[in-house]
Formats: structure tokens, sequence, C-alpha cells
């Protein structure tokens, strides 16, 4: 009985080093920080790619009527705000739709 207690204890313990990276990973992306981006008359896709990246979101789609070019420099400001200063730029906007920005 003992020994039974000892591994649901352990398989407990495992079960939350497992899931804690998990939890952490599902952040809140509207409260990340980009931490510097700075393009020049560059083309949206690689804009909104690069800002993607730089927070490590990978969930993200970009219509094809999206296009043009934008240019900015930005250091430590929220993700969605500097998403929403790139989309202004080509009157393009966004939505989170099942946790993928579109």
């Amino acid at each position: 009985m003992k020994r039974h207690i000892a591994v649901m204890i352990s398989a407990l313990a495992l079960g939350a080093l497992v899931v804690a990276p998990v939890a952490s990973a599902q952040e809140d992306p509207s409260q990340k920080i980009v931490p510097h981006l700075e393009l020049q008359q560059a083309e949206i896709r690689d804009a909104l790619k690069l800002l993607f990246e730089s927070v490590g979101i990978q969930n993200y789609s970009i219509a094809a009527d999206v296009q043009g070019l934008v240019t900015i420099k930005v250091t430590n400001l929220p993700f969605e705000t500097v998403l929403r200063n790139i989309l202004n730029q080509v009157n393009a906007t966004w939505r989170v739709e099942a946790g993928v920005y579109q």
C-alpha cells in the first residue's frame, strides 16, 4: 500500500513537471513585449513573420490580399501594439480565432 502511494505521488509530481512548461507556453500573446524591431520598406509578409518570431508565436496566417511595404522602429512595446501599427500601414486588420492570429 505504501509503495502504491509512493508511485502515485511520483507520477503526480512528474505530471506537474510536464504540464508546467505547457502552461507557460500558452502565455497570453497580448502581454508579450517586442524587444526590438526595425524595418524600412519591408514587405508586410516578411515584417509579420519577423514580428511573430520575435515573441515566439507560431500560429498565424496572412490573407492573400495583405500586401504592401512597411517601415517601423520599435523597442520594448507590447506585441499587439506593434502588430496594430504594422497592419495600419497597409490598411489591414487582425483577429485571433482558436488561438491563431489571422
